[in-house]
């Protein structure tokens, strides 16, 4: 730590580092929402379904599941538990959100 101060005389200073540390914390807890989205998205992808679409908005991440021959509810149900909010749009589609900060 102190090598980089010496190369960075700057970086010694408390304000200059909360200052750095204010700037890209709001880009990183919108790229770590995003992350969790898609790891999430993941984890509901099997042998019967798939993804068909992902959007993913400044505000909103919003990806269309497709089922080919199982329960709708199992999969809603572990969207919940991971996290997402999973809507029906039909008997074999379902569509997860999430919000990015």
């Amino acid at each position: 730590m102190i090598e980089k101060f010496s190369k960075y005389p700057s970086l010694q200073s408390s304000i200059t580092r909360k200052n750095i540390h204010s700037k890209y914390s709001k880009i990183d807890k919108k790229q770590r929402a995003i992350r969790e989205f898609l790891k999430g998205v993941g984890r509901l992808i099997g042998r019967n379904s798939k993804v068909s679409s992902i959007k993913i908005a400044p505000k909103v991440a919003k990806a269309e599941i497709v089922i080919k021959n199982g329960s709708i509810q199992v999969l809603k149900n572990k969207a919940e538990s991971v996290g997402l909010k999973p809507k029906v749009k039909n008997k074999n589609t379902l569509i997860v959100t999430k919000a990015i900060l």
